[in-house]
């Protein structure tokens, strides 16, 4: 054989295999299945460094959340503090529900709560969902409605209030109460969402150290100084936010949070309590 014959047979051999190889499929990486995907996920409030991640324990919600058409705004969202679902039907319910949760004093949070049944002025029995229920430290509890102002009037919510608030009836919290966009501001609302992000990632050991470089301070001080001094930028950051979540310190002013505030310690913390 000819050293062009073998050059040639060569070539087609070299020719077959490539062909044989576009035959074959492709192998791609495996797609991980779904609970794969969620002990890899790491969910708000769940166990970290190195514990297993927990699913969140379902709503005591006693109303199923109702869709009412595309323009409806429905959702859910886990308390950090007893790592339980809580679900709300409307953007403002939504905020509420943050700010209740970066509230220092306020526990056992309980959206859509058991019915409470009144009767009316002529006797007729009627009942009312609030939507949220929450017991303050004190051991006092407290229900709230929360409308827009603009629905206020037309839903009768004050009458409503305010036989509640007569009758008393079994299973109604110490204090009822009606809340609007007047209270749940949007500068308290974003404020309450980074406040609870702290405390989903919170570092024990930076909410250590800024706690530690605060006491050695008198008065107010701004952010910024605060992080300079003890844990720098964002982690210094969270950690503050996680200690106006604890009740030790408080923004000074009702502005939105940032590097420029001011915190002190809180006025009903003054005594380390």
């Amino acid at each position: 054989m000819s050293k062009e014959e073998d050059f040639n047979q060569s070539e087609e051999a070299v020719e077959t295999r490539d062909s044989e190889s576009e035959l074959k499929p492709k192998s791609f990486p495996r797609r991980k299945s779904g609970r794969a995907r969620a002990r890899e996920a790491i969910a708000p409030g769940a166990p970290r460094e190195g514990q297993l991640w927990l699913p969140p324990s379902a709503s005591l919600s006693t109303r199923a959340i109702k869709f009412r058409g595309l323009s409806s705004f429905r959702g859910a969202m886990v308390n950090p503090k007893d790592h339980r679902e809580m679900h709300y039907e409307s953007t403002l319910e939504r905020d509420t529900a943050y700010i209740l949760l970066a509230n220092p004093d306020i526990t056992d949070i309980r959206d859509q709560p058991p019915k409470v049944h009144f009767f009316d002025r002529s006797s007729k029995p009627h009942s009312h969902t609030f939507d949220f229920d929450f017991r303050l430290k004190t051991g006092e509890r407290m229900a709230i409605a929360v409308k827009l102002e603009s629905q206020v009037e037309r839903s009768g919510i004050l009458e409503t209030l305010a036989l509640i608030r007569e009758q008393r009836p079994k299973g109604c919290a110490d204090y009822v109460e009606l809340r609007t966009e007047r209270l749940i501001t949007r500068i308290r609302a974003r404020n309450a969402r980074m406040i609870v992000r702290a405390i989903n990632n919170r570092v024990e050991r930076n909410v250590d150290a800024v706690r530690d470089a605060f006491s050695r301070c008198a008065g107010a001080i701004r952010i910024s100084d605060l992080i300079e001094v003890s844990v720098p930028a964002g982690p210094g950051f969270m950690a503050i936010l996680c200690l106006i979540a604890d009740g030790i310190i408080e923004q000074v002013g009702n502005d939105n949070l940032s590097y420029d505030s001011f915190v002190c310690q809180r006025a009903n913390n003054k005594k380390g309590e």
